[in-house]
């Protein structure tokens, strides 16, 4: 998943735009669900990966796994693209920073991308999507266990 963030910010102008500004985009915590094997060595997959919402510190990015499926045999462009089902999902959490400093994901988005108001508040309310936030709660308490268990204070 990480070779693909750099690959789509590579790809769409934006590695430019980032190292320019002193920009880096840096992951807090992530929750993997494997549901299938991803493998062996040098076998395709695919990676798809959006930003599922962001809130006023953190842009949450969405990533699935999935092995092509081949085409349907009619010779139609159709079937080329078209995904088998999800072998892995990643919840990603991450902050932007900006000489050592968190920026504000809106700053970050309108900075690198020209993202206007109006696409930045929509980003904002898919925050608020209710399956996001329950998968939000769910990773905040994983990462309250997982920090007990380490002996490290909340």
């Amino acid at each position: 998943a990480e070779l693909a963030r750099w690959q789509v910010s590579a790809e769409n102008g934006s590695l430019d735009n980032m190292l320019n500004q002193r920009i880096a985009f840096i992951v807090t915590g992530q929750a993997i669900r494997y549901r299938r094997e991803i493998g062996p060595l040098f076998k395709t997959f695919q990676i798809n990966t959006f930003l599922s919402g962001i809130d006023d510190r953190n842009l949450w990015l969405y990533h699935t796994f999935h092995y092509p499926e081949a085409g349907d045999g009619s010779g139609s462009s159709s079937g080329k693209n078209r995904q088998g089902p999800p072998l892995a999902q990643i919840l990603l959490q991450s902050v932007v920073t900006q000489n050592g400093k968190v920026m504000k994901p809106s700053k970050y988005l309108a900075d690198v991308y020209g993202a206007n108001e109006s696409v930045i508040d929509r980003l904002t309310k898919m925050h608020e999507d209710e399956l996001l936030m329950q998968k939000k709660f769910k990773f905040g308490e994983l990462e309250s266990i997982l920090r007990e268990s380490a002996g490290r204070p909340q």
